[in-house]
């Protein structure tokens, strides 16, 4: 299985680009406590996790209080390679994102960081209601990344589960959104995926596909996603 991309991977965007006022709140507190899970995620600080995590128990009952401390614990999972987040928690936050009418950055960031821990049929699900929620927010540059990396993860998950009739309505929807120009990376990456849903179709040149977007992350440099995409192809391919 290829490593789900973190919606924390796009936390140097520029701050202009999506600080933007949501339903009147601001999020500056939970842009900073993104920014704290990455730096601890990163350095694989379980303590720093911990310590973080009954800062934010001390803080008054909310539904905001609730979703952070389920977005520590999934941190804190992949950092001690341990499950500690229960079905009761992936249930409330579902339910939550169910309910809302528009998608904003707060919500994208929510799915993104917890959605290798849900169900695949309700992550589907709830990757057709960000496609129908966000029109709004596909000018913010964060928030379009963000729903671009999401839709990868969640073709990924469809042709890992072979639907592959699932897989190609997110592959239209991101051909649509990905800029080649702004969108370096996700372009890379996208065509990796493309040609992993033709390799799990049966169609042979999808390998080469595979192939060529191993070659380029090589020429860019980025380590981190050549060694996680080699690791993946060469699990694949043999």
């Amino acid at each position: 299985m290829i490593k789900f991309l973190s919606a924390l991977d796009f936390i140097n965007v520029s701050i202009e680009e999506f600080m933007v006022i949501y339903r009147g709140y601001r999020n500056d507190s939970f842009e900073e406590l993104l920014k704290k899970l990455h730096t601890l995620s990163l350095t694989k600080d379980a303590e720093g996790l911990r310590y973080l995590f009954n800062e934010v128990e001390e803080l008054p009952n909310s539904t905001t209080k609730k979703i952070e401390k389920i977005l520590i614990l999934s941190c804190l999972s992949s950092v001690e390679s341990e499950n500690l987040i229960t079905q009761s928690d992936l249930r409330f936050v579902t339910d939550y994102l169910f309910g809302i009418e528009s998608w904003g950055y707060y919500e994208l960031s929510i799915l993104g960081n917890l959605a290798q821990y849900i169900n695949g049929e309700t992550l589907v699900s709830l990757g057709r209601e960000v496609l129908r929620k966000t029109d709004y927010y596909y000018e913010v540059v964060r928030n379009r990344k963000l729903v671009i990396q999401l839709s990868i993860n969640i073709m990924i998950r469809c042709i890992e589960s072979e639907w592959f009739t699932k897989a190609a309505f997110f592959e239209r929807h991101i051909d649509s959104l990905v800029n080649v120009e702004s969108d370096m990376y996700e372009k890379v990456i996208f065509s990796y995926v493309q040609g992993y849903l033709k390799f799990a179709m049966g169609d042979s040149g999808g390998k080469q596909i595979m192939q060529e977007s191993l070659e380029i992350f090589k020429l860019l440099k980025n380590t981190r996603l050549y060694k996680n995409y080699l690791e993946h192809f060469k699990s694949i391919v043999g």
